[in-house]
């Protein structure tokens, strides 16, 4: 029977997103491409499928041989022996060698294999060759990937009879970003759209999720939080993850991983039976080529019998005179290897050290791949985590894509009634990503396993004076010096204000998403200085294959070190240590599709046109309520926003948990408040697992869906009033809730008004009320505990119109020149007055100045009963507050902390009274501003 055809695209084409008129609904499979094995399965709608192919095999061969015109793939090709394969015409291999340089070891080690790796050492792509008529016929890892990938492409269609596009696909955690890329290179080559990159142990956590959930379904169970080891090592790579599993939520704690598999064990076995064979086999002449295939194969077969024998007899004739025979121990396999065997164990103790998990915690050990049916690799995994017996639910072979075939399925919105695919994977980043600074260190920003998203910033500044400009280069990996690790691009900045070394602050934020996609963000500020320097920036990426270090280089050949950076002292990075998205700064995405392959040894690509800059809004957002009965739909709201003001307005507050709302906020970048209503509070109080199944509805559902969440708000000012009494066991129960999800990013807190406060003036003795005294206290003692912020609704409108005798109408609309005193600080607004009476009444409860507020309400009306509601005055103070909120972000009081700041509101809502409280909009229905603020 034939096999179905198929086009590779060409590795120096530009392969976009394709549009599909396809009637079928969309499938994403899951599809793990091993070193020397590749597997795809699908979830078929009650459990996951392995595919099959025509000779009913689930594990097919990754390789591909090129004696025909068309190259075959080990997906759809039986070769009459193993000894063809290894023959010159097939290459195998490929994802130990994607993405890397000629100087790079892993690179040099595979000279030994039976076709031709070529190496300049010079620190670009190696020359990689197939046999073919007794000429080299030429090739990529990428070409190769994409070879086979089509072919389990065309499996799919067959099976599923219907277009497969979307794809999860295995990686090892040691991967490079460069080397992600070039994954993504091949997927795209073979038609197929990246929805996931999975670190294989990762997919096997996901799976035993899904196992531990079944169980405690069956068994009507708890679910208490497993912890487990999971240690993949297969031909290529040796993979390491500790995992927390509850409720379907696989949390990844750390992952370690390297460039250790079954090949090295192999080549370390083929050097000691022919101590000379590289020397031997250097030339790859056929009669080389042939002799190399067949000491390969003998020891191949010999490792795998010594798994279930303690010796075995290895006799082959390797022709040209070259013969071996010799009887070997498994005592001697393992002493040959002894170095590979202790760098896994190191790996194992790395991961847990890193996770903050003690052997003792621990529940399971998992163990995957095709080395985990090696006696020393399995008795090493037990002796390390001081286990009697492994976890034995898993197929070994099976488990990576098993698990990338449910995160596929997860993915694409599969709807599983039984509740099967109710599971999230919680990732974390599996190297560190930082900059050079400090001469020629590396210095992380987001350290190695982060929980992701993650956002995080450091502040660094000049070596010499009237430094004008500076360069920003970004790398990633683990190494002390920027050379053990990977560049991934630089920033040039130039506009820096003459003044003497050490005073300009550069903030330099990274920010890193659930699908990993980086942005750098760089700001400079000078202090005394309220308003930001916006400096002029050059974004360059390397072109040439990660590692060369041929761009450091030619960096330092033409700047040398004038434009180096150094990390502040700790003592000012507690008054400076700041979030660029207060700043008015200059966004620039480092997205792995930036890189667009090889284009010569010393060039830099200016990818300017790719990457987006813009000044950013800092940490202003918007109220969205909707007790109106003329505003437009949820969906139109949300469109409008992202697609006009997402620079602008990157924060939103709605009020319950609408579901209309949660759908159209579904996979944007609004980062959304969300309030638990007032109703529901007594509810979420009454017991844990009622704020379980709230937080199951309301926020694991819309998690999975791209909602992004930052704050859980408990009611709004419902202090004082019945439910009082009822916030702090909400907040606590659902505190639980989002954290046995795993979602350690989502704070829960509740919204005040300024009646809780007692004494507000002078700020300094700011205090609670007594009628609520008690209960804020017991909050604000919880929220410091769980370290949440209190949210709070300042109105210096309102306090202007209860007091026009004694509040300035200046210092409540932020317009006056004069401050007023309080102590050695000075406030010259009303609206921080306000904030730190809050501050100081918090401080008196928890006796700790570290206390942390979100102002989730403030703004003006534009109407109503009394004179101060007009336009005029709406705009001003608004204006004035934001331009406050970006460049400032800080109070006298609270020099150290940036404010988050919700204006109120999006729109006038007609049906609130009184008059006032009608007409605080910013908007109209028809999406007009009503005065210049957002734009």
């Amino acid at each position: 029977m034939a096999e179905p055809a198929y086009t590779v695209a060409s590795d120096t084409e530009t392969t976009g997103e394709e549009k599909t008129s396809s009637p079928f609904p969309e499938i994403a499979i899951g599809i793990d491409i091993g070193t020397s094995q590749c597997s795809i399965a699908f979830w078929n709608g009650s459990e996951v499928e392995l595919i099959k192919n025509t000779r009913n095999q689930k594990v097919m061969h990754s390789y591909v041989t090129f004696k025909d015109e068309v190259p075959a793939g080990g997906v759809s090709t039986q070769l009459s022996h193993e000894h063809e394969m290894l023959s010159g015409a097939a290459i195998f291999n490929m994802k130990r060698l994607i993405g890397r340089v000629d100087t790079d070891p892993v690179v040099h080690a595979s000279k030994s294999l039976p076709f031709l790796v070529q190496t300049l050492d010079i620190g670009v792509r190696p020359f990689i060759a197939a046999l073919v008529n007794n000429a080299w016929r030429s090739t990529t890892p990428e070409e190769v990937l994409a070879i086979f990938l089509v072919e389990l492409r065309a499996m799919a269609e067959t099976q599923l009879k219907r277009p497969i596009r979307n794809v999860v696909l295995t990686i090892p955690v040691s991967f490079s970003r460069f080397q992600l890329t070039r994954i993504e290179r091949a997927c795209a080559m073979a038609g197929l759209h990246v929805l996931r990159l999975m670190p294989e142990p990762t997919a096997v956590a996901l799976l035993y999720a899904q196992q531990q959930q079944q169980s405690v379904h069956e068994n009507l169970g708890s679910g208490s939080e497993k912890i487990a080891v999971i240690f993949n090592m297969g031909a290529g790579y040796c993979d390491i993850a500790v995992s927390a599993t509850a409720g379907g939520v696989s949390q990844i704690k750390a992952l370690s991983g390297s460039a250790i598999g079954g090949e090295d064990l192999l080549q370390n076995m083929m050097r000691h039976l022919m101590p000379n064979s590289e020397s031997l086999f250097s030339s790859h002449g056929m009669n080389e080529i042939k002799s190399m295939a067949l000491l390969r194969v003998a020891t191949q077969d010999a490792i795998h019998k010594l798994s279930s024998e303690t010796s075995v007899q290895i006799d082959v004739d390797l022709g040209n005179g070259l013969k071996v025979s010799k009887n070997v121990t498994r005592e001697e396999f393992e002493e040959v290897n002894q170095q590979e065997f202790e760098k896994c164990g190191s790996l194992i103790t790395q991961c847990l050290h890193d996770a903050k998990v003690e052997i003792e915690d621990l529940t399971d050990v998992i163990l995957v791949g095709g080395c985990s049916y090696i006696p020393k690799v399995r008795n090493l995994v037990k002796s390390t985590c001081k286990k009697v017996e492994l976890y034995e639910g898993i197929n070994p072979l099976e488990a990576a894509v098993s698990g990338a075939a449910l995160e596929g399925a997860v993915t694409s919105g599969i709807n599983d009634p039984f509740g099967n695919l109710d599971l999230l994977t919680i990732q974390v980043t599996p190297l560190g990503i930082g900059i050079r600074a400090n001469g020629n260190n590396f210095v992380p920003i987001i350290p190695r396993n982060t929980t992701m998203p993650a956002r995080k910033d450091l502040v660094f500044t000049t070596v010499r004076d009237n430094q004008s400009e500076a360069l920003i280069i970004v790398y990633e990996g683990e190494g002390e010096k920027v050379e053990e690790n990977h560049l991934l691009g630089y920033f040039k900045i130039t506009g820096i204000p003459p003044s003497p070394k050490g005073v300009p602050e550069i903030n330099v934020c990274m920010d890193i998403d659930a699908s990993s996609v980086l942005r750098v963000l760089v700001g400079v500020i000078m202090p005394g200085n309220p308003h930001p320097v916006i400096p002029v920036m050059e974004v360059r990426l390397p072109t040439v294959d990660d590692g060369h270090g041929w761009c450091a280089e030619a960096l330092n050949s033409a700047y040398g070190s004038t434009l180096d950076l150094e990390t502040v002292q700790p003592k000012k990075i507690k008054i400076y240590f700041v979030s660029l998205h207060h700043k008015e700064i200059i966004e620039a995405v480092l997205m792995r599709s930036l890189y667009t392959g090889f284009m010569g040894a010393h060039s830099l690509l200016d990818v300017s046109e790719n990457i987006v800059v813009n000044s950013y809004g800092g940490d202003v957002g918007i109220n969205y309520g909707r007790e109106g009965d003329n505003l437009p739909s949820p969906k139109q709201v949300v469109d409008f926003l992202t697609k006009n003001f997402s620079n602008k307005i990157g924060l939103i507050r709605i009020y319950d948990a609408n579901i209309e709302i949660l759908e159209a906020l579904s996979g944007t970048n609004l980062v959304v408040t969300i309030g638990v209503p007032n109703e529901a509070i007594n509810y979420v109080a009454s017991s844990q697992d009622a704020a379980d199944k709230w937080v199951q509805d309301h926020i694991i559902t819309y998690v999975r869906k791209g909602v992004r969440f930052r704050y859980l708000c408990v009611g709004n000012e419902v202090i004082p009033g019945i439910l009082a009494a009822c916030v702090e066991p909400a907040i606590m129960n659902l505190h639980n809730s989002v954290r046995k999800a795993g979602y350690d990013f989502i704070f829960v807190s509740t919204a005040v008004a300024a009646n809780v406060l007692g004494t507000s003036y002078p700020p300094s003795q700011g205090q609670f009320a007594p009628n609520v005294a008690d209960v804020m206290s017991s909050i604000t003692h919880s929220l410091y505990s769980i370290g949440s912020p209190l949210l709070i609704n300042v109105y210096p409108y309102y306090a202007l119109v209860e007091d026009p005798v004694h509040i300035p109408f200046e210092y409540a609309l932020f317009t006056s020149r004069t401050p007023i005193r309080d102590g050695h600080l000075e406030y010259y607004n009303l609206f921080d007055a306000m904030v730190d009476a809050f501050v100081a009444a918090m401080v008196r409860v928890v006796q700790r100045e570290d206390v942390k507020l979100v102002v989730s309400e403030t703004g003006w009306p534009t109407d109503g009963r009394i004179g101060y509601a007009i336009t005029d005055y709406a705009r001003t103070y608004n204006n004035k507050l934001r331009e406050h909120a970006i460049v400032s972000g800080r109070t006298p009081r609270k020099a150290d902390i940036n404010l988050e700041v919700y204006i109120f509101a999006m729109f006038n809502e007609d049906l609130k009274t009184p008059e006032e409280e009608k007409n605080f909009g910013t908007f109209y229905p028809n999406f007009t501003e009503k005065y210049p603020l957002w734009r």
